[in-house]
Protein backbone atom coordinates (compact mmCIF):
# COMPACT_ATOMS: atom_id res chain seq x y z
CA UNK A 1 0.00 0.00 0.00
CA UNK A 2 1.46 3.66 -0.93
CA UNK A 3 -0.06 6.03 1.80
CA UNK A 4 0.04 9.13 0.18
CA UNK A 5 0.42 11.64 3.06
CA UNK A 6 -2.47 10.60 5.30
CA UNK A 7 -2.16 11.77 8.85
CA UNK A 8 -5.22 10.00 10.45
CA UNK A 9 -3.18 6.89 11.60
CA UNK A 10 -5.51 5.00 8.98
CA UNK A 11 -2.61 2.56 8.02
CA UNK A 12 -0.84 2.06 11.12
CA UNK A 13 -2.08 -1.22 11.67
CA UNK A 14 -3.03 -2.76 8.34
CA UNK A 15 -0.98 -6.49 8.16
CA UNK A 16 0.39 -5.38 4.70
CA UNK A 17 3.61 -3.81 3.62
CA UNK A 18 3.08 0.41 3.79
CA UNK A 19 4.84 2.58 1.88
CA UNK A 20 4.51 6.39 3.27
CA UNK A 21 4.94 8.54 -0.07
CA UNK A 22 5.58 12.78 0.54
CA UNK A 23 5.49 15.63 -2.35
CA UNK A 24 4.96 18.39 -0.33
CA UNK A 25 1.19 18.40 -0.49
CA UNK A 26 0.98 19.16 -4.26
CA UNK A 27 -2.24 17.14 -6.56
CA UNK A 28 -0.03 15.77 -9.35
CA UNK A 29 -1.62 12.96 -11.22
CA UNK A 30 2.44 12.68 -12.63
CA UNK A 31 3.72 12.25 -9.19
CA UNK A 32 1.25 9.46 -8.53
CA UNK A 33 1.50 7.57 -11.47
CA UNK A 34 5.50 7.83 -10.76
CA UNK A 35 5.17 6.41 -7.76
CA UNK A 36 3.50 3.43 -8.33
CA UNK A 37 5.87 2.73 -11.53
CA UNK A 38 9.10 3.07 -9.05
CA UNK A 39 8.94 3.67 -5.69
CA UNK A 40 6.37 0.88 -4.66
CA UNK A 41 7.42 -2.08 -5.98
CA UNK A 42 11.03 -1.05 -5.80
CA UNK A 43 10.62 -0.92 -1.73
CA UNK A 44 8.52 -3.47 -1.46
CA UNK A 45 10.48 -6.09 -3.40
CA UNK A 46 13.70 -4.73 -2.76
CA UNK A 47 14.91 -6.44 -6.38
CA UNK A 48 16.57 -2.93 -7.03
CA UNK A 49 14.84 -0.02 -9.32
CA UNK A 50 11.56 -0.61 -11.69
CA UNK A 51 11.67 2.33 -14.70
CA UNK A 52 7.19 0.87 -15.39
CA UNK A 53 4.40 -0.21 -14.25
CA UNK A 54 4.48 -2.55 -16.95
CA UNK A 55 8.24 -3.79 -15.70
CA UNK A 56 6.48 -4.16 -11.85
CA UNK A 57 3.69 -6.39 -13.28
CA UNK A 58 6.33 -8.07 -14.72
CA UNK A 59 8.26 -9.03 -11.84
CA UNK A 60 5.00 -9.48 -9.79
CA UNK A 61 3.47 -11.84 -12.15
CA UNK A 62 6.67 -13.87 -11.72
CA UNK A 63 5.29 -14.22 -8.46
CA UNK A 64 1.80 -14.25 -9.06
CA UNK A 65 -0.70 -14.92 -11.41
CA UNK A 66 -2.88 -12.18 -11.59
CA UNK A 67 -2.17 -8.73 -10.69
CA UNK A 68 -4.93 -6.07 -9.30
CA UNK A 69 -4.35 -2.25 -9.36
CA UNK A 70 -7.01 0.36 -7.56
CA UNK A 71 -6.69 3.26 -5.71
CA UNK A 72 -8.21 3.95 -2.12
CA UNK A 73 -11.83 4.37 -2.60
CA UNK A 74 -11.87 2.00 -5.16
CA UNK A 75 -13.44 -1.68 -4.82
CA UNK A 76 -13.17 -4.38 -7.39
CA UNK A 77 -15.39 -7.62 -6.84
CA UNK A 78 -16.82 -10.09 -9.34
CA UNK A 79 -20.61 -9.79 -9.61
CA UNK A 80 -21.75 -11.86 -5.76
CA UNK A 81 -24.69 -12.62 -7.33
CA UNK A 82 -22.40 -15.40 -9.47
CA UNK A 83 -19.09 -15.42 -7.90
CA UNK A 84 -18.16 -15.66 -4.08
CA UNK A 85 -14.07 -13.85 -4.96
CA UNK A 86 -11.98 -12.87 -7.55
CA UNK A 87 -10.93 -16.16 -7.98
CA UNK A 88 -13.97 -17.56 -9.44
CA UNK A 89 -14.79 -14.82 -11.45
CA UNK A 90 -10.88 -15.17 -13.04
CA UNK A 91 -11.14 -18.45 -13.43
CA UNK A 92 -14.66 -18.13 -15.20
CA UNK A 93 -13.40 -15.46 -17.57
CA UNK A 94 -10.19 -16.72 -18.23
CA UNK A 95 -8.95 -13.57 -20.00
CA UNK A 96 -5.49 -11.90 -20.05
CA UNK A 97 -6.92 -8.68 -18.73
CA UNK A 98 -9.94 -7.78 -17.49
CA UNK A 99 -11.77 -4.48 -17.60
CA UNK A 100 -14.32 -3.54 -14.49
CA UNK A 101 -17.72 -1.96 -15.14
CA UNK A 102 -17.66 1.78 -12.73
CA UNK A 103 -19.99 2.42 -10.16
CA UNK A 104 -20.63 5.71 -7.55
CA UNK A 105 -22.90 5.41 -4.77
CA UNK A 106 -24.52 8.48 -3.92
CA UNK A 107 -26.19 9.68 -0.91
CA UNK A 108 -29.91 10.98 -1.77
CA UNK A 109 -31.14 13.57 0.24
CA UNK A 110 -33.77 11.26 2.39
CA UNK A 111 -30.78 8.79 3.30
CA UNK A 112 -28.91 9.44 6.39
CA UNK A 113 -25.01 10.45 6.60
CA UNK A 114 -22.85 7.37 6.05
CA UNK A 115 -22.10 5.29 9.42
CA UNK A 116 -18.32 4.30 8.90
CA UNK A 117 -18.67 1.20 11.21
CA UNK A 118 -21.55 -0.24 10.33
CA UNK A 119 -20.77 -2.72 7.52
CA UNK A 120 -21.25 -3.34 4.93
CA UNK A 121 -21.00 0.22 4.14
CA UNK A 122 -23.43 -0.42 0.98
CA UNK A 123 -26.09 -1.59 2.35
CA UNK A 124 -26.41 2.05 3.59
CA UNK A 125 -26.86 3.29 0.10
CA UNK A 126 -29.88 2.44 -2.16
CA UNK A 127 -28.91 4.39 -5.47
CA UNK A 128 -25.63 4.49 -8.01
CA UNK A 129 -24.53 5.90 -11.16
CA UNK A 130 -22.33 4.24 -14.13
CA UNK A 131 -18.86 5.38 -13.74
CA UNK A 132 -17.51 5.02 -17.40
CA UNK A 133 -14.64 7.14 -16.34
CA UNK A 134 -13.80 4.37 -13.91
CA UNK A 135 -14.32 1.69 -15.90
CA UNK A 136 -10.94 0.48 -15.44
CA UNK A 137 -8.62 -2.30 -17.27
CA UNK A 138 -7.78 -3.47 -13.51
CA UNK A 139 -7.28 -6.78 -13.27
CA UNK A 140 -4.70 -8.63 -15.49
CA UNK A 141 -2.37 -11.48 -16.08
CA UNK A 142 0.06 -9.48 -17.90
CA UNK A 143 1.81 -5.84 -17.81
CA UNK A 144 0.08 -2.89 -18.78
CA UNK A 145 1.26 0.35 -19.23
CA UNK A 146 -0.65 2.97 -17.81
CA UNK A 147 -2.06 6.12 -18.55
CA UNK A 148 -2.74 9.16 -15.89
CA UNK A 149 -5.18 8.21 -13.57
CA UNK A 150 -5.06 4.60 -14.44
CA UNK A 151 -8.27 4.87 -16.68
CA UNK A 152 -6.71 3.07 -19.02
CA UNK A 153 -3.41 1.26 -20.61
CA UNK A 154 -1.64 2.07 -23.84
CA UNK A 155 -2.58 -0.73 -26.65
CA UNK A 156 -5.93 -2.24 -24.53
CA UNK A 157 -9.21 -1.26 -25.69
CA UNK A 158 -11.73 -3.24 -23.42
CA UNK A 159 -15.73 -3.59 -23.14
CA UNK A 160 -16.59 -2.99 -19.36
CA UNK A 161 -17.55 -6.58 -18.17
CA UNK A 162 -20.37 -6.17 -15.99
CA UNK A 163 -19.41 -8.97 -14.05
CA UNK A 164 -16.47 -6.97 -12.82
CA UNK A 165 -17.82 -4.12 -10.60
CA UNK A 166 -15.33 -0.92 -9.98
CA UNK A 167 -17.76 0.65 -6.83
CA UNK A 168 -16.04 4.14 -6.01
CA UNK A 169 -16.74 5.59 -3.18
CA UNK A 170 -15.94 8.84 -4.39
CA UNK A 171 -19.74 10.44 -3.67
CA UNK A 172 -20.66 7.70 -1.14
CA UNK A 173 -21.31 10.45 1.44
CA UNK A 174 -22.25 13.81 0.46
CA UNK A 175 -20.40 15.94 3.55
CA UNK A 176 -17.35 13.21 3.57
CA UNK A 177 -17.27 14.34 -0.09
CA UNK A 178 -17.39 17.81 0.25
CA UNK A 179 -14.77 17.99 2.68
CA UNK A 180 -12.25 15.93 0.86
CA UNK A 181 -13.32 18.59 -2.20
CA UNK A 182 -12.30 21.48 0.49
CA UNK A 183 -8.99 19.75 1.31
CA UNK A 184 -8.48 19.44 -2.43
CA UNK A 185 -8.97 22.95 -3.02
CA UNK A 186 -6.79 23.90 -0.80
CA UNK A 187 -4.00 21.92 -2.23
CA UNK A 188 -1.09 23.13 -4.35
CA UNK A 189 -1.90 21.71 -7.72
CA UNK A 190 0.19 20.81 -10.45
CA UNK A 191 0.38 23.93 -13.08
CA UNK A 192 -0.27 22.07 -16.19
CA UNK A 193 -2.76 19.84 -14.62
CA UNK A 194 -4.62 22.78 -13.15
CA UNK A 195 -4.48 24.88 -16.63
CA UNK A 196 -5.78 21.68 -18.73
CA UNK A 197 -8.74 21.09 -16.18
CA UNK A 198 -7.53 17.93 -15.07
CA UNK A 199 -9.78 16.76 -11.80
CA UNK A 200 -10.75 20.23 -11.72
CA UNK A 201 -14.55 19.17 -10.27
CA UNK A 202 -12.72 18.01 -7.05
CA UNK A 203 -11.86 21.73 -6.46
CA UNK A 204 -15.98 22.24 -5.86
CA UNK A 205 -16.83 22.59 -2.55
CA UNK A 206 -18.88 25.65 -2.08
CA UNK A 207 -22.84 26.16 -1.20
CA UNK A 208 -25.07 25.51 -4.26
CA UNK A 209 -22.51 24.43 -7.06
CA UNK A 210 -21.41 21.78 -5.46
CA UNK A 211 -24.91 20.82 -4.63
CA UNK A 212 -25.39 21.22 -8.25
CA UNK A 213 -22.21 19.07 -9.08
CA UNK A 214 -22.85 16.19 -6.66
CA UNK A 215 -26.62 15.51 -7.46
CA UNK A 216 -26.27 16.59 -11.09
CA UNK A 217 -23.06 16.34 -12.68
CA UNK A 218 -20.73 13.30 -13.56
CA UNK A 219 -16.73 14.09 -13.93
CA UNK A 220 -16.85 13.07 -17.82
CA UNK A 221 -20.40 14.00 -18.46
CA UNK A 222 -20.83 10.73 -19.19
CA UNK A 223 -23.19 9.72 -16.59
CA UNK A 224 -25.25 13.14 -16.60
CA UNK A 225 -28.67 12.94 -17.77
CA UNK A 226 -29.34 15.98 -20.92
CA UNK A 227 -30.47 19.31 -19.16
CA UNK A 228 -28.72 17.57 -15.81
CA UNK A 229 -29.47 14.85 -13.09
CA UNK A 230 -27.51 11.67 -13.13
CA UNK A 231 -28.97 8.35 -13.96
CA UNK A 232 -29.34 6.81 -11.20
CA UNK A 233 -30.44 3.10 -10.46
CA UNK A 234 -30.90 1.23 -7.87
CA UNK A 235 -27.74 -1.09 -6.27
CA UNK A 236 -28.49 -4.74 -7.05
CA UNK A 237 -29.52 -6.40 -3.10
CA UNK A 238 -26.19 -9.14 -3.19
CA UNK A 239 -23.80 -6.01 -3.91
CA UNK A 240 -25.19 -3.92 -1.61
CA UNK A 241 -24.99 -6.42 0.76
CA UNK A 242 -21.47 -7.71 -0.18
CA UNK A 243 -19.74 -4.12 -0.09
CA UNK A 244 -17.28 -3.44 1.81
Amino acid sequence: MLDHDSEDGSTSSIPCHVIKVQNGGVHDHHFLLGNVKTVSFFIVFQWGPISSLSQAQQELLQHYEYVLFAESDEFVLGHPSKFNSLSEYIKAKDSDVMCCTGWQPIQLRTEHPLDWTAHPLLSQRSQWTKDILHSKPLLTNKPLNYALGFHSAAGIKLRPDKDLLLVHFHRIDYNFTRKRHKAFANMKWHKLEKAAGLSNYQLIHEGDLFEKWYYNDGENNHSSLPGGGLQLEPIDEAVRNSCC
